[in-house]
């Protein structure tokens, strides 16, 4: 019974985060009247919508710490944001270097970089994503239930994949952006999990290779991308999920006798 509760908790205020950034238009709709709103609309929606979802996470696992798992553990450390920040985002970066170089090679700058796209579509994302998804909802639950990786880590990322079903012009299409936003959740809590919860690692990488569909002529609006902007993609995927399990050759899995259900919890 306690289990339940605990697992519940966690996942009734996770799932409440993830709707927090769904509501914010429509909070901020009646002030659509006044011309500076409109025209920074998009901006102001992501900055309110992120600003909150944030605060109401560390929030949450505040409450989720003192209340229901009845752990000291600092809100930064639980939501893995104590670790080596350095570390955390040199090994992010060294990780996307083949989008970068790739892209560079094959397709150059887009004509028109705006500081606010930045900010809204690679910046925003890549923190609070990886805040509320990772560090949160997967992250938590992993680290102080019985839960397993698997049950975990499938049902969080298809309501992670789920949440950017706006993508698509077409049922195939959202099915596609589905599919690669869900494998992307599960590689990043992969990448979350086995670095020992530094979650300036995964932060750095969903941000930078959010960048890339926003600084690069790749001619894809959508998580699925096309044929050239797979491609470099597949090869940064690639060279970190090596680079890990050759680390985890010498060192372990953190996963191991974890994949279903615990014994005990983390």
């Amino acid at each position: 019974m306690k289990e339940f509760i605990k697992i519940t908790s966690i996942a009734i205020l996770g799932y409440t985060l993830v709707l927090i950034g769904k509501i914010t238009p429509h909070v901020l709709a009646p002030f659509k009247q006044y011309a500076w709103v409109e025209e920074n609309y998009s901006f102001i929606h992501y900055t309110t919508g992120n600003l909150i979802q944030i605060t109401l996470c560390f929030l949450f696992t505040y409450l989720v710490l003192r209340f229901i798992i009845k752990s000291k553990v600092s809100v930064f450390s639980a939501l893995g944001l104590s670790r080596n920040i350095g570390k955390g985002m040199l090994l992010g970066l060294a990780f996307t270097l083949p989008m970068f170089i790739g892209y560079v090679w094959q397709v150059g700058l887009q004509n028109d970089i705006k500081i606010t796209t930045l900010i809204t579509h690679a910046a925003y994302p890549g923190f609070s994503e990886e805040l509320v998804y990772r560090a949160f909802f997967i992250g938590l639950l992993f680290r102080y239930t019985r839960l397993g990786f698997f049950p975990i880590v499938l049902i969080v990322s298809l309501i992670f994949g789920a949440g950017h079903l706006y993508q698509g012009e077409s049922i195939m299409h959202s099915a596609m952006v589905m599919i690669v936003t869900s494998l992307g959740s599960m590689f990043f809590a992969w990448i979350y999990f086995e670095y020992k919860w530094n979650l300036w690692l995964p932060i750095t990488m969903h941000t930078l290779m959010n960048l890339c569909w926003n600084v690069f002529a790749l001619n894809t609006n959508d998580a699925a991308g096309n044929t050239v902007a797979n491609t470099f993609r597949v090869f940064t995927i690639l060279l970190a999920v090596f680079v890990t399990l050759y680390r985890l050759y010498k060192k372990g899995s953190a996963l191991k006798g974890k994949l279903i259900w615990k014994s005990h919890t983390s």
